[in-house]
């Protein structure tokens, strides 16, 4: 098993020694500049960020390999693709309406109908997502304004299947849109509950700290 290093370099407007990872994390003006990443001993690879370089084939390739180990607490099969909206796969024209700016992979997920086929999509997707931020890559869940016509072509969904969600993936552009900025003060983005208000440990007296 091969080992990959990853060591990013961030920027952010609140203390991270006073106010602890999480805070930092969710401050508004929160980028990550540069992302460095090296497997086993071999030479480290470092990617500026700001500047939009794009998601190197090593990490695409362990996001492939997690996908295949991923599985979920109900009996229901989901199928996960990382798609390049360049490739026009069976002719797609992949895109969000407007939503998502420069994002040309995404994360697409289908599955069939069943009685807890939500749940086990839902479930594996989120397992997905942490481990895509644990490797320094931004994501957003996109539920209604994507092309679902063209993602469905993209995936040959069929009769029975369903694909209700999908993600863009990449490194997280440092300038904000209007779009975006309205969207996260409509929605208190900014105004998160902190940590211990919202994650506790074996009951809902004990707050956890991890």
């Amino acid at each position: 098993m091969r080992i990959l290093a990853i060591d990013i370099e961030t920027y952010s407007s609140i203390d991270l020694v006073k106010v602890g990872a999480y805070r930092y994390a969710s401050s508004p003006d929160y980028e990550i500049l540069l992302f460095a990443y090296s497997f086993d001993d071999e030479e480290i690879s470092i990617i500026d960020v700001a500047k939009g370089e794009k998601i190197p084939d090593e990490i695409l390739n362990k996001l492939n390999e997690y996908i295949k180990s991923l599985s979920g607490p109900f009996d229901e099969k989901v199928v996960f693709k990382i798609l390049d909206s360049k490739e026009h796969i069976n002719g797609a024209k992949l895109g969000t309406y407007g939503i998502i700016k420069g994002a040309t992979k995404f994360i697409a997920a289908k599955i069939k109908e069943g009685e807890f086929a939500l749940e086990e999509l839902g479930y594996e997707m989120e397992s997905l997502v942490l481990y895509a931020t644990a490797l320094g890559l931004g994501t957003c869940w996109i539920g209604g304004t994507f092309k679902k016509g063209q993602f469905a072509k993209a995936m040959e969904v069929e009769s029975g299947e369903i694909l209700p969600i999908i993600s863009p993936i990449g490194y997280e552009s440092e300038n904000k849109s209007f779009v975006e900025k309205t969207m996260r003060r409509f929605s208190n983005c900014d105004y998160r509950k902190p940590w211990n208000k919202i994650f506790f440990f074996s009951n809902f007296i004990c707050t956890s700290t991890y």
